[in-house]
């Protein structure tokens, strides 16, 4: 059955939603709950799709890098150290720390991203939608009137009036155009975003901007900056919420619980990285699979679980 609802997100959202610090991870579990049993489709701007791929990967790499250089810098307090045996006990802490970190990040937010990926190549639950010349002229029209919230900055203490967000207008326009040429029909249609200034009233960031105010309300369109009260709302409270990320216990990030990948050498989950390969059931064994793309057989079999 086809979801009364349609939910549009900025990629600020998608990005924020595997970041550590911004979304936590019952927030995560709703919004998956909500596209995958249905209680909403997920919309998808070609923008919005062009803006992940290009920062999904990046993003990872600048936080986990970022996250390595700060814990690599506390290895200047060897040099206040005169013992070796001293000096070889902390770099061993803060090389056992770096890798906890790292494994945190990965198998926990990077787990979050997978899913996230997953999701938007899922046809069955997500919508793709193309800009549309009138679109493009909509968004051409507001930057040759220099118009805000795109493309002039109304914010007290800005240093330049100027804008320059051709991509933010993009996104909202195709999804302006798409509801009023039927390509995008639903009971109620929600774009929510991260973001307190780029679609929002200066003085009032839950509120849509005046200049967008006539477009949201001509195609029904439910503006919200809190992706946490949107899920409120589409998410009946007395339903349960799968969980999509398994245990999130520090125990599940020792060495137990990690290979090598022979191909890479990168660290993969016994548990996170595994799935059941083909074959008749009592033959079945488990696999692991490397982010690298590399697979194979550990030789476990599955019934010897259980």
């Amino acid at each position: 059955m086809k979801p009364k609802i349609a939910l549009c997100l900025d990629t600020n959202i998608f990005l924020n939603l595997f970041e550590s610090g911004k979304h936590d991870v019952m927030v995560f579990n709703k919004f998956l709950t909500s596209i995958l049993m249905r209680h909403c489709i997920l919309v998808i701007i070609d923008q919005v799709k062009v803006e992940w791929n290009r920062h999904v990967e990046k993003n990872q790499e600048e936080f986990l890098l970022k996250t390595t250089n700060t814990i690599e810098s506390h290895k200047s307090l060897l040099n206040f150290l005169e013992q070796e045996e001293e000096k070889q006990k902390l770099d061993n802490t803060i090389e056992s720390i770096k890798r906890l970190e790292k494994r945190r990040y990965k198998f926990f937010y990077g787990k979050r991203a997978e899913k996230l990926k997953q999701l938007i190549d899922d046809k069955t639950h997500t919508q793709f939608i193309d800009r549309t010349p009138n679109a493009e002229k909509l968004v051409v029209n507001f930057a040759i009137d220099k118009k805000a919230p795109f493309f002039s900055n109304e914010l007290n203490g800005a240093k330049t009036k100027i804008k320059t967000e051709a991509a933010d207008a993009s996104i909202f326009f195709t999804l302006y155009d798409n509801i009023m040429n039927g390509n995008i029909d639903y009971e109620k249609i929600y774009f929510v975003t991260d973001n307190k200034k780029d679609y929002s009233k200066p003085e009032n960031p839950s509120c849509i901007h005046d200049n967008l105010l006539f477009y949201a309300t001509n195609a029904n369109i439910i503006f919200s900056n809190s992706i946490e009260g949107v899920l409120s709302e589409i998410f009946p409270e007395n339903l349960p919420i799968n969980d999509y990320l398994g245990p999130l216990d520090t125990l599940y990030l020792t060495d137990p619980y990690f290979e090598k990948c022979p191909l890479c050498n990168e660290e993969v989950h016994i548990n996170g990285d595994s799935f059941i390969g083909a074959g008749p059931p009592h033959e079945q064994t488990y696999w692991l699979k490397c982010r690298c793309g590399h697979e194979w057989d550990t030789h476990d079999l599955v019934h010897d679980i259980y």
